[in-house]
């Protein structure tokens, strides 16, 4: 599983984590019960199928530098004689186990989830579902987009009467439209460029680094060159 998804568990509210942990098993076929603080007694999730398999659940959700230890899965094996008929006592975790913690675990057979198999218990069931309502929403993706390679206000207005294909140019500047001054901010990035046949007709280019852009036969009248970088162009 990818680390964004342990990060994200890892920033989940407590409380939350353990209904998203309760939904985890409802996926595996058990009904679930998310036992209040008062009267927990250590179990977090009460867990029971049609097969009458009884799962006693004590969920950690901590950190990246928070680990269970050995004291706490002695504590939890206990929790085999809190109620009657328990099958299996589970111990979830976004992190993980000390050593001395794992070798406990075996001799008093509770059994360890730690980050990396939780992850793969959610990504083997039905994610989005397990997830949905627990996790905190991601940021708009348009927020992570990167700049482009060159600031223009619009692009829609640009002409090149150019012959040859931009099937391989994603950034190529479109064909068989007009600028205008307001097209083109001020030291715009079009290092590159085929502005081959533009009409760039009193664009403000100043500052802007044309350095190696194809400006053959390109309209330029009127336009503010001042700082403009060309060399190689």
């Amino acid at each position: 599983m990818t680390q964004s998804l342990i990060s994200q568990l890892r920033e989940v509210d407590p409380y939350e984590f353990e209904h998203l942990i309760a939904d985890l098993w409802e996926e595996m076929g058990f009904q679930t019960e998310v036992l209040q603080q008062s009267q927990d007694k250590g179990v977090d999730i009460r867990a029971t199928n049609q097969l009458g398999q009884k799962h006693l659940i004590q969920v950690k959700r901590h950190g990246p530098n928070s680990v269970v230890g050995d004291p706490k899965i002695r504590e939890y094996a206990g929790l085999y004689r809190l109620e009657d008929s328990v099958d299996q006592v589970y111990v979830v975790t976004t992190n993980g186990f000390t050593p001395q913690a794992m070798d406990t675990a075996d001799t008093v057979d509770v059994e360890l989830v730690n980050h990396e198999r939780l992850t793969e218990l959610i990504t083997s069931h039905d994610q989005e579902k397990i997830l949905n309502g627990h996790l905190h929403k991601p940021e708009s993706e348009s927020e992570f987009e990167p700049e482009p390679e060159y600031s223009l206000k619009s692009r829609s207005n640009i002409s090149v009467d150019d012959t040859t294909s931009t099937a391989n140019k994603p950034d190529s500047i479109p064909n068989s439209q007009t600028a205008t001054p307001a097209d083109i901010e001020p030291g715009a990035i079009l290092r590159g460029e085929d502005l081959s046949n533009a009409t760039l007709e009193g664009a403000n280019l100043s500052g802007a680094d044309l350095a190696h852009a194809d400006l053959s036969n390109a309209n330029l009248k009127s336009a503010e060159l001042s700082g403009v970088e060309r060399h190689g162009g």
